[in-house]
């Protein structure tokens, strides 16, 4: 017979194995919305400086991460959120080093390797680098589809992810009803995978042609940071797709206040007729459509805690087309 004590043993149990798998999915799907510093201190002989201590500021809020580095000289950052950092490096007996312009993007592992001068007075050396251009940390294939190409790219419905198709080894879809924009990896429609922010964002359907049928939520464009196609040797903590992986992030709040209004209108006003239809002397087709919203974010306490939000409208209340057919002549229905 079971006793109170024994149920709630029991029941204390579950609760710490349920909460240990809920953390471990949560650090899982955190490193595909998020990124890695990683990095060598070193004095100016190449030789490791263990004990030093780094310093990582995130430019647009402030926040700052403190590692030190081992006995290898190596120091390891890791879920850091995307963006522009600055990085301070100070060691006993070294100059103060500050690395600026380090661009951090998702899913992606800056590798960096830091030379300190011997200290002869109190002077700080800074240095203005950028992240190298081939990775050397990982054998995945892919590409980042960064803010400004979001922002600056013409999107005839306003999907972000049509600007897939800039990536190599992706093809566009035809032929099937689906939203998603793209096939690549060699994979069809129905096997890829789209995260936002490291959270499952596909329609699944378990009749018929069973796997993602499409994309379930299409950020709006204002609002999507970045994201990144990957084609091939992605690594395990993705898994369960044959094809391509989408995984995008979308933008956080900053110390400063930014926001956007957007209206776009299609409206038959606006549109010529075409040619068959003017040939027969018929009015143009009426069509009306709006797409309209915008996007918030700042700060709620400086460095601290942030805000951001956004919304997208779309109506579309009249929508008509012609279209053009061919009928048998007078003679091929006759023989």
């Amino acid at each position: 017979m079971l006793n109170s004590r024994t149920i709630v043993s029991a029941a204390s149990k579950l609760t710490t194995l349920m909460f240990i798998i809920a953390f471990a999915l949560g650090v899982a799907r955190a490193q595909v919305s998020t990124g890695t510093i990683v990095g060598t201190v070193q004095d100016q002989s190449g030789g490791v400086i263990p004990n030093a201590t780094v310093t990582i500021t995130h430019i647009a809020t402030g926040q700052t991460r403190g590692a030190q580095s081992n006995d290898q000289g190596l120091f390891n950052a890791q879920f850091m959120p995307l963006g522009t950092y600055r990085i301070s490096v100070t060691a006993p007996g070294f100059q103060t080093k500050e690395l600026t312009n380090i661009t951090l993007q998702i899913d992606q592992t800056v590798n960096l390797t830091i030379p300190l001068e011997v200290r002869s007075d109190s002077q700080t050396i800074e240095v203005t680098t950028s992240e190298p251009l081939v990775s050397t940390t990982t054998s995945s294939l892919g590409q980042v589809i960064d803010n400004h190409e979001v922002l600056s790219m013409p999107l005839n419905g306003r999907n972000p992810f049509q600007l897939g198709l800039l990536v190599g080894n992706t093809a566009p879809v035809a032929g099937v009803t689906t939203n998603l924009p793209f096939v690549g990896g060699g994979g069809q429609f129905s096997s890829n995978d789209v995260l936002l922010n490291g959270i499952d964002d596909n329609i699944f359907a378990y009749s018929g042609n069973i796997g993602r049928q499409g994309i379930a939520i299409s950020p709006s464009v204002d609002a999507v940071q970045e994201f990144k196609v990957m084609t091939n040797n992605f690594s395990a903590e993705y898994g369960h797709a044959a094809g391509y992986i989408v995984a995008a992030t979308v933008k956080s709040g900053t110390n400063q206040f930014h926001g956007t209004l957007f209206e776009f209108v299609r409206n038959d006003a606006f549109d010529a007729n075409n040619y068959f239809s003017n040939r027969k002397g018929l009015p143009r087709t009426p069509f009306h459509q709006n797409q309209f919203g915008g996007v918030i974010g700042g700060p709620i306490l400086r460095d601290r805690v942030f805000f951001f939000g956004d919304y997208q409208g779309h109506r579309q209340s009249i929508q008509s087309a012609s279209s053009i057919s061919s009928v048998p002549t007078a003679a091929m229905r006759s023989g």
